[in-house]
């Protein structure tokens, strides 16, 4: 050291003592061009996080637009809201003693074998929808009411819609028919196959529906099905038809009549003569409302007399009113009407 001069450090250098004052904290002076790197690197990070959202954003759009929904088959279709309230007005069949029906489900119905008296007909609402021209409208035409017949408690595995039903659907097989089983009323993909069968009734001009097998609750039916379950369904069943303006009739269920008559505008029966279980069905009548009974006899077509007679007008006192006809099991064209 010197006198008069300045003492130096061996670890500091003449430049530390001139430099700005963080040098004499020991920190490394800032370097300018290192800087204005860094901030050209966060703006064109943030530019390109900009630019990645946007193409995120329109990506996201095309796909929502361009998806194609499931197929029925693969997953249950949501739970279908109920309809709005309608002024949509629907066929209610009357108690007029001229009425007569005829029920035709093995087969579509023949144009030359339509029955001038007959009133009403029942058929497929499948197999009338493969004729030409439209049956159903040649029998409108003709001044014939038409009720449409389709399954709604039951998948029939030959209908063209069976592939929509999912496994969770199927209960168990209905012992006397191969190709049927009971079917999930509560399933959402059930309904939703049954609000397109009533649209297609719709589209076929039918005037009404005949929605078959909603009594699985007293049967083998491998669901655990109730009563409670076919009450809510029928009626849910009703409050589409009539949205749609198709009246709609209870096919047997006789144990629910008390709780679905207000829904439906008339009923279809089988066997009640045989079964001496007609007073079930009676309110029906006392509330205006047309049976449509079916008799089945063993021995069909060939029936007596004698056994016409005790169908129509002695076996059971309690049918009187209802609009009886005599078929085969199998509901071909054949018919007998009391």
């Amino acid at each position: 050291m010197s006198s008069g001069g300045i003492f130096k450090s061996p670890l500091t250098s003449e430049k530390s003592i001139t430099t700005s004052p963080m040098a004499s904290k020991g920190q490394k002076p800032a370097n300018p061009h290192k800087i204005f790197t860094r901030k050209c690197n966060i703006i064109l990070a943030l530019i390109f996080l900009f630019v990645l959202a946007i193409a995120l954003a329109l990506g996201l759009t095309f796909s929502l637009r361009h998806r194609h929904p499931s197929p029925p088959t693969s997953s249950p279709t949501p739970p279908t809201l109920p309809l709005p309230p309608t002024n949509a007005s629907f066929w209610t069949p009357n108690l007029n003693a001229s009425n007569t029906w005829n029920i035709e489900l093995l087969t579509p119905l023949d144009p030359a074998n339509i029955y001038p008296n007959t009133t009403i007909y029942d058929i497929d609402l499948f197999l009338s929808a493969n004729t030409t021209p439209p049956i159903i409208r040649t029998l409108q035409s003709k001044s014939h009411k038409v009720i449409c017949y389709f399954s709604a408690g039951t998948i029939e595995t030959f209908r063209p819609d069976t592939n929509r039903f999912i496994p969770s659907d199927y209960g168990k097989q209905l012992p006397e028919w191969q190709n049927e089983y009971w079917a999930n009323i509560s399933s959402p993909n059930v309904r939703s196959i049954m609000l397109s069968r009533l649209d297609m009734a719709v589209n076929q001009s039918c005037d009404a529906v005949d929605p078959d097998n909603v009594d699985g609750y007293s049967n083998d039916n491998g669901l655990g099905l109730t009563q409670d379950d076919s009450t809510e369904y029928v009626q849910w069943l009703a409050a589409e038809a009539h949205g749609r303006g198709l009246g709609i009739g209870l096919k047997n269920a006789g144990e629910i009549i008390d709780r679905v008559l207000d829904d439906v505008q008339f009923a279809v029966n089988e066997q009640c003569v045989q079964y001496q279980e007609c007073d079930t069905w009676q309110v029906f009548i006392d509330n205006g409302k047309p049976v449509f009974n079916i008799e089945y006899p063993k021995d069909a077509p060939k029936v007596s007399q004698v056994e016409k007679t005790d169908v129509c007008e002695g076996s059971d006192i309690h049918a009187d009113g209802f609009f009886t006809i005599i078929k085969k099991m199998e509901l071909d064209d054949w018919v007998e009407s009391c």
